[in-house]
């Protein structure tokens, strides 16, 4: 820190000093300048005149510069001493620096202090800051946070969409029967005993008659069911159309009583083909009998009619991201026997009770087929719970006119298909229908 400004001025005035005449005594405050003389007393002064009697004689020049000498240096201790304090910085002000030079005041006379204070600068009042106040300051208002952004919600993924289709009723049907191996190996060979027909007019209709193995002639008895069961549902159509292709108006039960009676009118009727047969031939009826594997396709009810072994099979499809995904179920109860090759036949010992007949709605059914038990031993589960997918693949080519019966009998007759079979005839009946575009939709 700097010494105080005041320092160099005294200094100043103490050289001044020095170069005047000899000092008055040290108790004669008016010395410093010759303003407080008056005329009269500088007349006075050319004429000589008897020294006063004093107490202290004059002082000489020697001895005034030595005390004044040691008064500069006590000020500049003392004006050191103070400079050392560690003060607040602030500019001097007029009195400070008059106090100051109190302390030379038996040297220096009041009047030249003030000529050489008036020299200087008139100093410009010091404008001291303002207090800091002692109260805590306000504290600030908290904004009120900014509401975060919420993340963009990544979108879940979407299940994807199942179509339900419905057939658009142009309907395509085919049919192939193909004889055993066993039936070939024989001696002397026997004849396909199986007997297979499908319409898609008036209406879908498909029809599989198995002759009975231990029946002579029962190639004969499948045949003249197949064919004439056709021509008398194509006698009935006006009857059939106001049966299946309306829904029922009635209850449920008094729906399935009618149903039912038509199924078994139909029975009744293939039951007369055998006893027909039978006398034309001269042979009793069990040389001719057969199963019986029927299905009538109405626009709203699917009336099927099952006796013996064998399976019925219907379709429905579905469209999952641009993917048809079919559904296959069986109709009806196995009807295998106790024994094997056990089975019940339209004979003389048929009973109502031993005919399966029902109908389910014909809406969203898309194919359905009839086959013997020689090609359901490999299509269809033994219990009836699960269906190849290979009627599916043949139902799609169906549809689009691409299924040709020589498919049928290469498939019944490659190793793969007759390999750890009995070699039993096979059979099958077809229809399929075209795909209307998808109106029921559902999220799976």
């Amino acid at each position: 820190m700097s010494k105080l400004p005041l320092v160099p001025r005294i200094k100043a005035i103490f050289k001044r000093l020095l170069r005047l005449q000899p000092a008055a005594p040290a108790n004669n405050p008016t010395l410093l300048g010759d303003d407080a003389m008056t005329n009269n007393q500088k007349s006075d002064n050319n004429q000589p005149q008897a020294p006063e009697n004093t107490e202290t004689a004059p002082l000489s020049k020697t001895k005034v510069e030595d005390t004044m000498t040691k008064q500069i240096a006590a000020v500049e201790e003392k004006a050191e001493a103070a400079v050392e304090v560690k003060a607040p910085e602030q500019p001097e002000t007029v009195e400070a620096k008059v106090e100051t030079v109190v302390e030379v005041e038996a040297v220096v006379s009041q009047s030249e202090i003030d000529s050489v204070l008036a020299k200087q600068p008139e100093e410009q009042p010091v404008v001291e800051p303002p207090a800091k106040s002692l109260a805590k300051p306000k504290a600030k208002a908290k904004a009120a946070p900014k509401p975060k952004a919420k993340p963009k919600a990544v979108p879940k993924p979407q299940a994807p969409v199942i179509v339900q289709c419905q057939p658009n009723q142009q309907w395509h049907a085919s049919y192939e029967a193909v004889v055993g191996l066993a039936h070939r190996d024989a001696n002397p060979p026997l004849p396909c005993q199986d007997s297979a027909m499908a319409l898609n007019t008036p209406r879908p209709m498909v029809i599989v008659a198995d002759g009975a193995g231990s029946s002579a002639v029962s190639e004969i008895g499948s045949l003249a069911i197949t064919t004439g069961l056709t021509r008398l549902l194509n006698t009935l159509e006006k009857q059939v159309a106001q049966l299946l292709d309306t829904n029922p108006t009635t209850n449920d039960a008094g729906n399935e009583a009618e149903l039912r009676n038509f199924g078994l009118l139909l029975v009744k009727h293939a039951k007369g083909i055998l006893d027909d047969l039978a006398a034309q031939h001269r042979r009793p009826q069990k040389d001719l009998r057969s199963t019986l594997l029927l299905a009538i396709q109405g626009k709203a009810q699917l009336l099927w009619v099952k006796i013996g072994d064998g399976a019925l099979v219907t379709e429905t499809l579905t469209e999952k991201e641009g993917q048809l995904l079919p559904s296959l179920q069986t109709l009806g109860k196995v009807g295998k026997g106790e024994f094997a090759n056990a089975t019940t036949f339209i004979d003389d010992h048929l009973q109502p009770s031993d005919v399966q007949i029902g109908s389910c709605a014909s809406e969203l059914i898309t194919g359905f087929a009839a086959m013997s038990d020689g090609a359901a031993d490999r299509l269809v589960a033994n219990d009836g719970g699960r269906v190849s997918p290979q009627i599916s693949d043949w139902f799609n080519k169906l549809r689009q006119d691409k299924l040709k019966r020589r498919e049928l009998t290469r498939l019944f007759s490659s190793e793969n298909f007759t390999k750890g079979t009995t070699g039993d005839d096979a059979s099958i009946a077809l229809c399929a229908s075209g795909i209307k575009e998808p109106t029921t939709k559902a999220k799976g």
